[in-house]
């Protein structure tokens, strides 16, 4: 997987559970499955056929999880448990492999649908243009 790119996070998460009630290891091993989902349809070889993987999901194991996130096995299962009951996501798992999918990823990932995109310059864009107009006023 090529480094670069990004995901959509709201700033809600910061009041969500995740982030305020459960295990610290649990909100690590539910950014590694947020930024490593698929952001465009792939397809995984599974050693007998081919499967489609959707925008918002990704193939991975426990072990990987675990490696990944730097969480132990039982930590990642915990979280893998929490995030489908809660309807997080999804997860069909075989005996080599899962599928974790994101609910709602194209909700959450659609530029068009994000809140507080900035409109013209930022403010702190705008204040280091005047500031610099004004240095240019007293010169002369």
């Amino acid at each position: 997987m090529k480094p670069g790119g990004y995901v959509a996070v709201s700033r809600s998460l910061l009041e969500h559970p995740l982030m305020i009630q459960l295990p610290a290891a649990w909100f690590r091993i539910f950014m590694v499955i947020l930024l490593k989902a698929n952001w465009k349809l792939g397809v995984f070889w599974d050693g007998t056929q081919n499967i489609e993987i959707l925008p918002g999901s990704l193939v991975t194991s426990v072990a990987e999880l675990s490696k990944i996130s730097r969480a132990t096995p039982k930590q990642v299962r915990g979280c893998l448990t929490y995030l489908e009951r809660a309807n997080i996501a999804a997860i069909k798992t075989t005996s080599r492999y899962s599928v974790i999918s994101v609910t709602n990823w194209a909700t959450y990932q659609n530029p068009e649908k994000l809140k507080g995109k900035p409109n013209g310059k930022s403010e702190g864009e705008a204040r280091a243009n005047e500031g610099q107009a004004e240095g240019n006023n007293r010169r002369k």
